[in-house]
This record gives structure tokens, C-alpha cells and sequence, in this order.
């Protein structure tokens, strides 16, 4: 899938993503879950320490 090498969000994480998105927000929740996600995830990868402080 090109979304997912684009992204680079894991197979399962997507998958997890449409089923609750589409749940709770219906078809819009699931053409916005891959977004999301991905801004979840680069969110996350900006404010976490990559390297030990000591």
C-alpha cells in the first residue's frame, strides 16, 4: 500500500485506526483516520526524547 509506505505507519495500526475512526465518526472517521494517525504519531516522535538525558 502506498498510504502506508508514505507514512510509514505499521499494517495493524491502520487497521485498528479505520475500524474505531469508522465506529465512532462513520465515513468521515474513515477517511480521516490515516491522517490522524499519522499526525498522532509524528506528534509523539516530536516530543519524546530519542536519546538518554544522563
Amino acid at each position: 500500500m502506498v498510504v502506508l509506505e508514505r507514512v510509514n505507519i505499521h499494517p495493524v495500526i491502520v487497521i485498528v485506526r479505520f475500524l474505531v475512526m469508522g465506529k465512532l465518526f462513520g465515513f468521515i472517521g474513515v477517511l480521516l483516520a490515516v491522517p490522524a494517525a499519522a499526525v498522532i504519531i509524528t506528534l509523539i516522535d516530536q516530543f519524546t526524547p530519542s536519546e538518554k538525558l544522563i
